[in-house]
């Protein structure tokens, strides 16, 4: 019972201080320097801890934990990003979206809304495809380039079937997704409603090596979308998606 009592400690006091070292949990919690390497090392081996990937010497918290919670009645992908999503909201006056993969699509499931008179009209369940809007862009970027070949090619034939004769150029896609994993973010100008634009980003709640299954955007009514907001919002967005991550334990 000792061991499990450990090691449920050690968990609790990683979720609350993440990232730490052996020395540290082990002086915090008062036990011997083994007993914590050995219950570190036993939590690894079932995904419950990790070693941080920028220093190997400290240790943090997987998604695992936070993904089970997310299993059970009661919890919501809410409660992790709404803090995030309000100041997000409160500093741009814009919409603010949760979004999540549907297949091909991505689906609008929570936002928050712009104060001002003229914003974008967007309600909960709308759907959108993935290479079409800024989250989905994201959240494609985050997918093998096998998977989005055999998107693209999936797109590709639904947009024949109606009527486009010219979907795509697919190279500028491809392109346009390997700029997304280098910067972080997705740009969508008009490209599925003209009055629509916005800045998106992944957020990798299955962990960062799996593909992710939500989004963050801001929406802005395209008239109101230049060159001079984008660097403020984008900072702002990149800030948020931070905050989500790391109350998710994830680095």
């Amino acid at each position: 019972m000792q061991v499990i009592s450990n090691a449920i400690r050690i968990i609790e006091f990683v979720v609350r201080n993440q990232p730490l070292g052996v020395t540290e949990i082990a002086k915090m919690l008062d036990l011997p320097k083994t007993t914590v390497h050995r219950t570190l090392q036993s939590l690894e081996d079932n995904n419950w801890i990790s070693r941080q990937r920028q220093d190997p010497r400290k240790w943090v918290l997987t998604p695992r934990l936070w993904l089970l919670a997310n299993q059970g009645p009661g919890v919501e992908i809410r409660d992790l990003t709404l803090p995030a999503q309000e100041g997000l909201n409160k500093i741009t006056d814009e919409n603010v979206h949760i979004t999540q993969s549907d297949g091909d699509t991505i689906v609008v499931i929570d936002k928050i809304e712009s104060s001002q008179p003229i914003r974008v009209y967007d309600p909960l369940g709308t759907k959108v495809p993935l290479h079409q809007s800024s989250s989905g862009k994201a959240m494609l970027s985050t997918w093998t380039d096998v998977d989005i070949e055999s998107y693209l090619d999936r797109a590709e034939e639904k947009a024949l079937d109606n009527g486009n004769t010219s979907p795509y150029d697919r190279s500028k896609i491809r392109a346009e997704l390997q700029q997304v994993r280098e910067r972080g973010y997705a740009v969508n100008t008009g490209n599925w409603r003209p009055e629509i634009s916005g800045i998106g980003t992944s957020l990798p709640l299955s962990g960062k090596d799996a593909p992710a299954p939500y989004g963050l955007a801001i929406s802005i009514p395209t008239h109101r979308f230049d060159d001079e907001l984008l660097p403020k919002f984008t900072e702002y967005l990149l800030d948020a998606r931070q905050a989500i991550l790391l109350a998710a334990g994830i680095y």
